[in-house]
């Protein structure tokens, strides 16, 4: 079995010096700081302050040394600094992570208006993805495949995450009616290149992959204001590389909750009818669930 965990190893002061190329650079520094003190020291032997040639020489020489040393002093700081930071962003890299931004929605607006092929989705309240449904429905018309998981209201992971209170069903229904409209009126309707599945499992991970890129980043407990809980667009959001390590394992978390036995997936049919009624009535936020459910069917059901 492949072993997917992260090994760190910190570098010692000393070592990080040595793999930054800084010991020359101290060890020259130290030289002239010796030849400083010497000279230093006999400027004040007694005798050579009463030669005027010799005390004004060497009172330049330490005097010149001394700038010298505090100039290479700065030196070595600025370059220890700047090859820390290009470290840095080398090992993020390395680790996966191509970019970083705290505006998950600018982020996926970089590359959502080019997929056309493989869209995913993931998430609990969807409040960004009924905000952007009109990009999402875009991508679907240019023939992006849809795969989607949602962990809903009436589920315990999802209590254990936003409690009891959360009205999430305007957003629910908001998204995939424009979805089903986007695919009664496109030129394929193959309803299962266009998968919608509910799972009773904690999602850690806000994720989209749009075509080859996969943007992801974590659900937060953090109070809110508005939304009673922060949301995740709102805390930061990596674009992971596509080659990297890191790819494998997001990509392979999405694929595993969306393959969960007791997943309940989205009949897109049922949908159009349970959606009318829902439209056409007044219900309250409990009815509107229960009246949901009945567009769902077990996963394990469909496949056999």
């Amino acid at each position: 079995m492949e072993d997917n965990r992260i090994k760190w190893h910190r570098l010692s002061f000393y070592q990080r010096l040595k793999a930054y190329k800084l010991l020359p650079s101290i060890l020259v520094m130290a030289i002239v700081f010796v030849i400083f003190g010497i000279s230093f020291f006999v400027y004040n032997i007694p005798g050579v302050e009463e030669n005027s040639v010799a005390s004004n020489l060497l009172l330049a020489i330490f005097t010149s040394l001394l700038v010298t040393v505090f100039t290479m002093l700065v030196d070595i700081i600025v370059e220890y600094k700047k090859h820390k930071n290009e470290v840095f962003f080398e090992d993020m890299q390395q680790f996966g992570i191509e970019s970083m931004s705290i505006n998950k929605e600018e982020l996926i607006m970089d590359y959502l208006p080019q997929c056309d092929e493989h869209l995913w989705i993931s998430g609990y309240r969807l409040i960004l993805t009924y905000k952007l449904r009109k990009e999402f429905c875009e991508a679907i018309g240019r023939g992006a495949e849809l795969s989607m998981i949602i962990c809903p209201p009436w589920t315990e992971a999802f209590k254990m995450v936003y409690g009891n209170t959360e009205k999430v069903m305007q957003y629910y229904l908001g998204f995939l009616e424009s979805v089903c409209k986007q695919i009664n009126n496109g030129d394929k309707r193959d309803l299962d290149n266009y998968k919608v599945r509910f799972i009773n499992k904690p999602i850690f991970s806000d994720t989209y992959r749009l075509d080859g890129n996969l943007i992801s980043g974590p659900y937060m407990h953090n109070p809110d204001s508005e939304y009673r809980k922060m949301m995740a667009k709102d805390f930061f959001s990596y674009n992971v590389g596509r080659n990297s390590r890191l790819y494998k394992i997001v990509e392979d978390e999405f694929k595993c909750l969306f393959e969960s036995e007791d997943a309940m997936e989205l009949d897109w049919e049922m949908f159009e009818e349970v959606y009318k009624k829902i439209d056409e009535g007044d219900y309250n936020e409990q009815e509107k669930i229960d009246m949901f459910k009945k567009a769902l069917k077990p996963v394990k059901d469909q496949e056999r």
